[in-house]
């Protein structure tokens, strides 16, 4: 709700507790633990190169990882064509007016970039077991899924009919701020503990673990 606050023509609406979209719970639900997912994948590679968890990480554990981040890709795209074709079927002026906007003015060609780099694409090529088993391609695919994200938020919180698409650095200096932000908070809580939790009764069991 605090996305859709940020549209001035639809704060009067928002307040009067109505959404533009039958289903923004789950539409958030679906990119939440994909984001989750894509950012485990992407620093579980980047620990493995620096030395850390060698033998703590296996191809099973990263198949196991493209599984989840396979699954939710299809979640994502199940939950965005629900809320659309909802809302194109009941044709209320009042709620079409919101994809109205994202079809207008360039802003398809954002449309159709999420429609085939958020889900069509990854889903394609997070299919395979073999994909899912290589960490280096499966950390690529979760940084590409990182960025489609990152577009998927710009492409909620900016649109309006009267403006087309529009990329400043204001847009930069807000994501690396952000980023710096949480790789410092990372790495400050990081720093004085281990990575593997030693008192876990199910460690052992999930070092040894094995992917069907």
């Amino acid at each position: 709700m605090w996305l859709l606050s940020t549209r001035p023509d639809l704060a009067v609406w928002n307040a009067q507790n109505q959404t533009p979209s039958p289903t923004p719970g789950a539409y958030l639900l679906g990119f939440a633990p994909l984001l989750l997912f894509a950012a485990l994948a992407v620093i579980a590679v980047l620990l493995q190169k620096a030395g850390y968890l060698q033998d703590s990480i296996t191809a099973d554990h990263y198949h196991d990882l493209g599984k989840f981040l396979f699954a939710f890709v299809f979640f994502w795209g199940y939950i965005a064509f629900s809320q659309y074709m909802l809302i194109w079927y009941a044709n209320l002026p009042e709620e079409t007016m919101w994809y109205m906007a994202r079809q207008s003015n360039g802003w398809a060609a954002v449309s159709l970039l999420l429609l085939f780099g958020h889900f069509l694409i990854p889903f394609c090529g997070l299919m395979s077991r073999r994909a899912k088993r290589n960490k280096a391609v499966l950390a690529a695919w979760g940084g590409w899924l990182l960025v489609m994200h990152w577009i998927d938020l710009y492409w909620l919180a900016t649109p309006t009919p009267a403006n087309g698409p529009s990329f400043g650095i204001v847009d930069v200096l807000c994501l690396v701020g952000m980023l710096s932000l949480y790789a410092a908070v990372l790495l400050r809580i990081a720093a004085d503990r281990g990575l593997l939790p030693q008192r876990d009764p199910w460690l052992a069991e999930s070092l040894a673990f094995r992917n069907a």
